[in-house]
């Protein structure tokens, strides 16, 4: 009895008993929310109220159980009421469902003069309302919380009707899971500004902060996984931040998350199911097998009827479930509820998931979606369907990026289910993942089996399969290179057409490369084959560099990298290739910055086990990058020469060492290093004999040398023709090295007339960097240059002027200036070049005087500063 007086005694009293109002419903709660996301949504509901100029405009905050919608709105409310603000606050329930009820909940709110509230013994009615919004003579906000909890469409009505004629003194804010108010119309009038549960939902940055109160730190991974198991919904992470902090150790196993924390089970039942019926709960458990759940496959798992119907109402209820896919025709369950699911229906009906994972399979194999079905079939434990859906959709579902998925099926069946095709599936499903030990696994037994002859198409995609094994280094048994027949299956016929023409990439033929990635670039433009097209693309780009056409790479290179970000492929490994391309390009073209993002982007996506000659240009391209700005420039060629003698025993397209090499031989001679050009020489003497390159990099050691001759008379056939480059760029360089060589023995004319033909070659390409041995002669020669002269003069803009110094050097000292950055003593530097070591002293003295500097190290950086290095 004395409770309930004492209950009583905290009613506000009125004549009705549904006028009392219990001051905690108009006292705004005292929250402590984290404080990085309490001030990001401060800051959202603060440009929401100023925004909130329109009378009868509302502020809708919204979202599922657990969102922290009532914290946020509190937490504003109550910064706000400290800066001297004018914030009434009411939180609503069952009982507000009559309107005399409400209309005193919201009377006592609007009459307060301060947190505690004032008693008020009359029945308010929304006609009794006008005088109170009346007497509002500044501006005011009204916060009203759990306004869900409106049902009744007599309220409703009334409610609506009292939004529609708030004063402008009034700002009006509706806290709930919904609305629950019928708003269609100000929402269809630009006056309901909303703020949902996603806008609530905490960031990693936010979430970090909320386990820190709890003395949690987790290490970046653990993070993300939490992240993608909450979803950043508030009470999922502080339910993990309670499972976490129970015992620590579960900071290592965060996978264990929910299903081994009781009180989420706890929370969702109560505050997200309790209030579903039977059906309701049979649907979403039947469902939960699913990533994505189609109203028509419901249908099929449930049995029941207009299950669009609910699903869409559970939806609007913010009950966990998200609309998505086009028109909103699909849902999606939050990761945390799909696990209680799921667990519940493992637990309530043993035997009921593989069966409905059956019938998930075999809906999506009819929808054609086969990447669901084999994951729907796996998990059915049915072997029979996922060797069905292999045999005749595993090559297709690889060209479209889901070599996981078909490698996930077969690693799942048992080794009697394993038949020899889909051994073959498997194969390339490894090779597609860059995983070549686990696809010589498959290729060795299939090699090794003596069994009856594979059918046709099995033997096409094994002699695909080989020939893609081929690009990622020694294979287990070397297969033609000739492009294997036609098989009559489109998915086969793309996939053969693929390994065609990367491997003429690769061997050599970047021409022929072009014609097969050009027709497969072309028939797999179209649904199903998306991943095979971004990689006939980016292999295309390659091609196309590989050959001179500048225009064609930079446009398959970007296409493929924008198809690649439209498809969430950006991160993947066939973008590797175009961004290396791309950066070898901006090199050469001279812009060195571009260069270095793009090769950072390729070093970034390449695979550990990959294609040597995209892993032979991204780290050498990389290293000529680094070499412009390194302090150590000598470190920079040891590492890189390192490098590529480590990939010397890997198959390596001629091109692209033809395109390397000379420009890697050429530092190493800048670091006085010799030796290691000469090196670099003899490694690529097989690949690149009879042709232009191997002559360059000859000419370039015998130069380094001082033997021009020698140097001029390897040039000779590559000048007249008679050596023809693999290679563009081989022509530029050698004409370049021509003119530098005439230069140096005083033929300016011939030294002008090699600049003029490296013009000419280099226009088409863009090339700009490779004229700086000669800019002395390019700027005397502009004007001079005849229909190469707007080019000169754009390449000479682009060069790095090399500013006077008032003692210029003298030719002998320029000659021992290149020689300083090597590591060699003073006497090794004389040996050299025939002088004693007093003269070669004499020389530096005097190099320094002139350079300003006191000692070796100060002047080569002062002579690179100087561009006389």
């Amino acid at each position: 009895m004395q409770d309930d007086n004492a209950v009583r005694s905290q009613l506000v009293r009125a004549p009705s008993t549904h006028a009392s109002v219990l001051p905690t419903k108009i006292r705004v709660p005292d929250v402590q929310p984290v404080r990085p996301w309490r001030d990001r949504i401060a800051a959202i509901l603060d440009r929401a109220v100023d925004d909130l100029a329109v009378a009868g405009s509302v502020i809708v905050i919204d979202g599922p159980p657990g969102a922290g919608k009532t914290t946020a709105a509190a937490s504003w409310a109550n910064d706000a009421m400290e800066r001297g603000d004018d914030v009434r606050w009411a939180t609503l329930d069952q009982r507000d469902n009559d309107t005399c009820t409400l209309w005193t909940t919201v009377e006592a709110a609007l009459r307060l003069t301060g947190r505690d509230g004032e008693q008020d013994d009359r029945t308010a009615s929304l006609p009794s309302l006008s005088s109170v919004l009346a007497a509002l003579h500044r501006p005011t906000v009204l916060i009203l919380d759990d306004v869900h909890e409106l049902r009744s469409p007599a309220v409703q009505d009334d409610f609506v009707r009292f939004v529609r004629t708030v004063p402008d003194t009034l700002r009006l804010v509706l806290v709930g899971r919904r609305p629950g108010l019928r708003l269609s119309r100000l929402r269809l009038e630009g006056r309901v500004l909303e703020i949902a549960g996603d806008v609530l939902a905490f960031d990693q940055d936010e979430a970090e902060s909320l386990l820190d109160q709890h003395g949690l730190r987790l290490p970046p991974e653990g993070l993300a996984e939490l992240m993608a198991h909450t979803r950043g919904w508030a009470a999922g992470l502080r339910m993990a931040a309670l499972w976490l902090a129970d015992d620590p150790t579960r900071a290592t196993t965060i996978a264990a998350f929910p299903t081994g924390a009781p009180l989420v089970a706890e929370y969702l039942n109560e505050e997200v199911l309790a209030d579903q019926s039977p059906r309701a709960r049979h649907v979403l458990m039947a469902t939960s097998i699913c990533d994505t759940v189609h109203p028509r496959l419901a249908t099929e798992l449930s049995g029941q009827r207009n299950v669009d119907v609910l699903l869409h109402q559970l939806a609007g209820e913010n009950n966990l479930i998200t609309r998505s896919g086009p028109g909103g025709q699909t849902y999606h369950y939050h990761p945390l509820l799909r696990s209680h699911l799921r667990s519940e229906l493992a637990r309530t009906r043993p035997g009921a998931p593989d069966h409905l994972h059956r019938v998930a399979a075999r809906w999506f194999r009819a929808e054609g979606d086969t990447g669901a079905a084999l994951r729907h079939a796996r998990q059915a434990r049915d072997s029979k369907l996922t060797v069905d859906l292999i045999a005749s959709h595993g090559v297709q579902e690889i060209l479209n990026g889901n070599s996981d998925v078909v490698r996930e099926a077969i690693d799942c069946l048992p080794d009697g289910r394993v038949d020899r095709h889909a051994s073959v599936v498997a194969a390339l499903a490894a090779l597609d993942a860059r995983d070549a030990a686990a696809a010589d696994v498959h290729l060795t037994r299939l090699m090794t089996e003596r069994r009856a002859p594979l059918s046709r198409r099995t033997r096409l995609l094994l002699d695909a399969a080989l020939l893609q094994r081929t690009h990622l280094g020694p294979s287990v048994r070397l297969p033609r290179h000739e492009r294997p027949l036609s098989s009559g299956d489109e998915a086969t016929d793309v996939l053969l057409l693929l390994a065609a023409g990367t491997t003429r990439l690769w061997s050599g033929d970047p021409q022929g490369a072009e014609t097969e990635l050009s027709r497969a670039a072309e028939l797999t433009d179209r649904p199903h084959y998306g991943w095979a097209h971004l990689q006939a693309m980016s292999h295309l780009s390659v091609a196309f560099a590989l050959t001179g056409n500048v225009v064609g790479l930079a446009d398959r290179a970007r296409r493929a990298l924008r198809f690649a970000a439209e498809h969430g492929w950006d991160r993947t490994w066939p973008c590797a290739a175009p961004y290396a391309a791309l950066a070898a390009l901006s090199y050469h073209q001279g812009d060195g910055v571009r260069a270095g993002d793009l090769i950072a982007m390729a070093a970034e996506l390449l695979p550990q086990e990959s294609e040597p000659p995209v892993a032979l240009a991204v780290l050498c391209i990389r290293a000529f990058i680094e070499f412009d700005v390194a302090a150590e420039p000598h470190g920079v060629v040891g590492i890189a020469t390192g490098q590529w003698h480590a990939l010397s025993g890997r198959h390596r397209c001629p091109q692209v060492v033809a395109v390397l090499a000379p420009t890697l031989a050429r530092m190493s001679l800048q670091v006085e290093e010799p030796a290691w050009a000469e090196a670099l020489a003899d490694d690529v003497r097989g690949t690149l004999d009879q042709h232009a390159e191997l002559s360059l990099l000859q000419a370039a050691i015998h130069a380094h040398h001082g033997r021009s001759a020698r140097a001029r008379r390897c040039l000779a056939p590559v000048l007249a023709g008679d050596l023809a480059p693999l290679t563009p760029l081989a022509l530029v360089e050698s004409w370049v090295l021509e003119a530098a060589l005439a230069d140096r023995a005083g033929d300016a004319h011939r030294a002008h007339q090699a600049v003029s033909s490296a013009l000419h070659a280099a226009e088409p390409l863009g090339v700009t960097r490779l004229f700086r041995p000669v800019r002395d002669v390019l700027a005397q020669g502009v004007g001079r240059f005849g229909r190469a002269d707007r080019f000169g003069h754009t390449v000479l803009s682009s060069l790095p002027a090399q500013k006077a110094i008032p003692d210029p050097l003298t030719s002998r000292e320029r000659d021992l200036l290149v020689e300083l950055p090597s590591m060699r003593t003073v006497e090794e530097i004389a040996e050299s070049m025939y002088l004693s070591a007093n003269t070669v002293k004499t020389h530096l003295r005097s190099i320094y005087r002139k350079l300003g500097v006191r000692q070796r190290r100060d002047a080569v950086t002062t002579a690179r500063q100087l561009g006389l290095l």
